[in-house]
């Protein structure tokens, strides 16, 4: 049975992107022990060879596995389509929470000296536009828990249900105050990486502006030891991902807008 709004931090349905791996498959994990999840749609582009996730929904029923590619548009409409058949007679409650993970980090092609035309591309392709048409794409379905949240409830309940969320994965490379980082400091020297990440800062700061009945947030979850991160990264997924994930869980409209790290907001 579903839980009440005030035991559900994170909202009952939830979607995050780039989920087989990483820190999108860490926060599938961490919000697998998180009260109140009715359905959480974990995305990836090609759940047939997600084996850790497959395992996953053997054990966890509210873990539902959903195919997209953020850099294909085709895709990200078929995904809206299989989420609001998985939601059935519950559609009209709608998205509560929406993690925009996907994302490449290429180890060539993205310098200064020899810029990849193509590298460049990539990255915003995947980075920039697969989160702006991803939140496009989803925007009915968290307008439906918006409006749920601010009408048809008791006053009391409507004071204790979970704000409806949009959470952009954003990165320190991205913020102009870390782009003289010593090599030793980054795992690749990759410009385009880091551009796509403020662009990303930059969609998160208008999408609050432009849609303030929710709350849209950048993290910057720290550099971890994943396949994208390399493994010289000082923390890992496991040691990081709960703070993150316990943040999500507290913000309010106050935050909308902001780039924050684990704990706190930080200068984009």
């Amino acid at each position: 049975m579903p839980s009440s709004p005030s035991s559900a931090p994170l909202g009952a349905n939830v979607l995050v992107t780039g989920a087989n791996r990483g820190i999108g498959l860490g926060i599938v994990k961490e919000i697998l022990k998180t009260d109140g999840i009715v359905h959480l749609f974990a995305g990836c582009r090609n759940p047939s060879h997600a084996e850790e996730l497959k395992e996953l929904t053997k054990c966890h029923q509210i873990l539902k596995l959903v195919k997209i590619d953020v850099s294909c548009d085709e895709s990200i409409a078929n995904a809206v389509v299989e989420v609001r058949k998985i939601l059935g007679s519950e559609e009209e409650k709608g998205l509560h929470t929406l993690i925009n993970n996907a994302g490449i980090l290429e180890k060539e092609g993205g310098t200064l000296l020899a810029p990849d035309r193509a590298a460049y591309l990539r990255h915003f392709n995947v980075n920039v536009v697969g989160t702006v048409a991803t939140t496009a794409a989803f925007l009915p379905l968290l307008r439906k828990a918006a409006a749920t949240n601010s009408g048809g409830q008791k006053e009391k309940e409507q004071q204790a249900a979970p704000v409806v969320r949009v959470v952009n994965i954003g990165g320190a490379l991205g913020c102009i105050g870390k782009v003289f980082l010593k090599p030793s400091e980054c795992p690749y020297q990759n410009m385009a990486y880091g551009m796509s990440k403020a662009a990303v800062h930059h969609f998160n700061k208008m999408f609050s502006i432009d849609q303030p009945d929710f709350v849209s947030v950048a993290i910057h979850p720290g550099w971890l030891a994943t396949d994208m991160g390399g493994t010289t990264a000082p923390e890992t997924v496991e040691e990081r991902i709960p703070q993150v994930i316990r943040l999500i869980g507290t913000l309010t409209k106050a935050d909308s807008g902001k780039l924050m790290d684990h704990e706190k907001e930080i200068e984009p």
